[in-house]
């Protein structure tokens, strides 16, 4: 199977012969439906209708029942949002617009008529109302503004997006007019450590904007059949969440060498300070990064093939392998941590590993060695 992608149209095209290798996620049964998620730098919380269930890390392995804490969480309307500081303090955003707080094992409801919450950086994440910002550092400030659609930041600059273009600055309280971005129609937006915006966007297809605040170009990305529902930034990396036709998709933008595919729409994705991403679908939790590690499949012991890998060490991020027979083969480091699986056909294959760093991997137990 071969699937390709461009730079500015993204397009999953399926024809014989090579095979592109996704980022290795976590994956986990949820509890009950998922409607948001949020991820501190220990624990994660999944939302759903009426309550949130917690689990801390590590995690147990991949596919393994985590061990859930729950609670109910007071209002009405299902949570779109959450947060949780550093310090403990979790943030619930109701679909009626109602924001609650848990502090001290009593949950407040602390603000009305509520649109959008972001994800957390440090312990700062920003919430707006049709013509209110307001931002969270320990305490909340709130300054005017209309028109909130999505905000991204990071700890120099804060970008605010409506409807018909965006605004900029240092912090929320000295926005400015940046280059206008119309008929953008954003979802939701992230700003990476190296100071990259990105903003994912609905226009038919799936679209996100990715560039230095100082040169915005709309629709640099456009993924063909895709819709994005979600952004987030971990140091100078976005991850995108959302669908692919009728399954799901998570990809992150500065590796495009593979979609990671999963059978459900991606509902929202989230980071913590501490190097790990979270997602949910409906029914599944997915994660990724450092803290997690532990949550990565464990390879799968499997008869080996008589796989021919040439050229071995690999040549422009491409390995060629002939197999036998159409198989499924899986690739791993040398400690056994699996990085994918993914599945051959009889004869030659091509598999990208241009996103794999230096060293040396098994695949099906075949020495790999990319320079």
């Amino acid at each position: 199977m071969k699937k390709s992608l461009t730079v500015l149209i993204v397009m999953l095209i399926m024809s014989i012969g090579n095979v592109t290798l996704a980022q290795t996620w976590a994956e986990y049964d949820l509890p009950a439906s998922a409607t948001a998620v949020a991820v501190s730098d220990h624990y994660i919380f999944v939302f759903t209708t009426d309550q949130y269930y917690e689990v801390g890390f590590p995690l147990t392995p991949s596919g393994s029942t985590l061990p859930w804490a729950q609670m109910l969480i007071p209002g009405t309307g299902k949570i779109k949002g959450g947060a949780c500081t550093p310090d403990g303090i979790v943030f619930a955003l109701r679909e009626n617009g109602d924001l609650w707080r848990l502090i001290n094992g009593q949950w407040e409801n602390i603000f009305q008529n509520i649109d959008g919450l972001t994800g957390l950086k440090g312990n700062r994440f920003f919430a707006w109302s049709h013509n209110t910002i307001y931002e969270y550092l320990g305490g909340f400030t709130q300054m005017p503004f209309d028109g909130v659609k999505a905000i991204g930041f990071n700890d120099n600059n804060v970008f605010v997006f409506t409807e018909n273009g965006n605004y900029s600055g240092p912090n929320s309280w000295s926005l400015g007019p940046a280059e206008d971005l119309p008929n953008f129609y954003p979802m939701d937006a992230a700003m990476t450590d190296n100071e990259y915006v990105v903003v994912g966007s609905a226009i038919g297809n799936g679209a996100w904007h990715q560039s230095p605040p100082d040169a915005c170009v709309p629709f640099t990305h456009v993924l063909t059949g895709g819709v994005i529902n979600s952004v987030a930034a971990l140091k100078d990396t976005a991850y995108v969440g959302g669908q692919l036709g009728n399954k799901g998709m998570l990809f992150n933008t500065s590796d495009m060498s593979g979609i990671y595919i999963v059978p459900e729409p991606v509902l929202q994705v989230r980071s913590n300070n501490v190097g790990v991403v979270v997602a949910v679908s409906a029914s599944k939790l997915y994660v990724y990064g450092n803290t997690a590690t532990v949550g990565n499949k464990q390879p799968i012991t499997v008869t080996p093939t008589k796989l021919i890998i040439a050229p071995n060490p690999v040549q422009d991020g491409c390995l060629r392998v002939i197999a036998p027979e159409a198989t499924e083969v899986y690739l791993s480091d040398l400690s056994g941590r699996l990085i994918a699986g993914t599945r051959l056909d009889k004869g030659v294959n091509e598999i990208n590993v241009a996103f794999l760093p230096s060293g040396i991997y098994l695949l099906d137990g075949q020495k790999v060695i990319i320079p």
